[in-house]
């Protein structure tokens, strides 16, 4: 049977395919042919949509084997074409997903489930792309729970691992425990501590402040988290630069 390696956890997991497609999934191969059947066929109930738009399509489902579980296609990501490119040396959008979690699981950390992740190639690329995940309990972090998802990032971090947009609604709160979404994780090998507290600081400007003097007791102890805020800083200030010179090109060829 062919492997799926998981890129952070160096784990192999069985790959299978099924109509076309292959997919991942905890599941025995059985539920999980007859889920990919379900989503593939639509033969699934809409509880409540999430997002619905030319980005991605996020929705909680009901099968007839699986209620209140969390469906997702990237479809930006399915679209693009350097993003199909890269799957030739990278995993797609949905393994990378999937690979995510289990990580994050495996290190103490709280996730979804994932219950399969599926693509379909052409060329050799990687065309379209899928998963499906269970329901996490609580509600997405708002202000006040700033602290308590810290410490769950600074557990990330610990570990070696950053994950992409760490913005608070990216984060399910149920009383104290905090719960990862909407993410894929990264492995910096290069200046790793400090990505970490790059990462770190992109959390802060997002969930507490912009304002170095606001972070308070969130930087005490973290190395170089200063330099992080101003390099942070300065990227968002060439970037609106950017932004704004393209606007006054645009205009003058008008």
């Amino acid at each position: 049977m062919e492997k799926f390696d998981c890129p952070y956890t160096k784990g192999s997991y069985p790959l299978h395919h099924h109509q076309g497609y292959e997919f991942l999934s905890p599941l025995p191969t059985n539920q999980a042919k007859a889920l990919l059947d379900a989503l593939l066929q639509k033969n699934y109930s809409i509880n409540k949509v999430y997002k619905d738009n030319k980005s991605c399509f996020v929705a909680n489902v009901d099968t007839d084997t699986h209620s209140s579980i969390m469906f997702k296609i990237p479809r930006e990501r399915n679209n693009r074409g350097w993003e199909r490119f890269l799957t030739l040396f990278r995993p797609n959008e949905a393994f990378r997903t999937y690979s995510s979690m289990i990580t994050v699981l495996s290190i103490g950390l709280n996730a979804p489930q994932p219950l399969i992740a599926v693509h379909r190639k052409d060329k050799g690329m990687s065309a379209e792309s899928f998963f499906v995940y269970e329901f996490i309990k609580g509600v997405p972090g708002t202000k006040k729970d700033a602290s308590v998802i810290y410490k769950a990032l600074r557990s990330l971090h610990q570990a070696g691992f950053t994950r992409s947009d760490p913005k608070l609604v990216n984060f399910i709160v149920d009383e104290d425990k905090v719960s990862f979404i909407d993410f894929r994780l990264k492995q910096p090998k290069i200046f790793a501590n400090f990505q970490c507290t790059l990462n770190l600081c992109r959390f802060l400007h997002l969930g507490v402040s912009r304002e170095f003097s606001e972070f308070g007791e969130f930087a005490r102890g973290i190395p170089f988290i200063s330099l992080a805020h101003h390099l942070l800083v300065m990227k968002k200030k060439i970037r609106k630069f950017r932004r704004g010179l393209r606007d006054i090109l645009s205009r003058k060829k008008k």
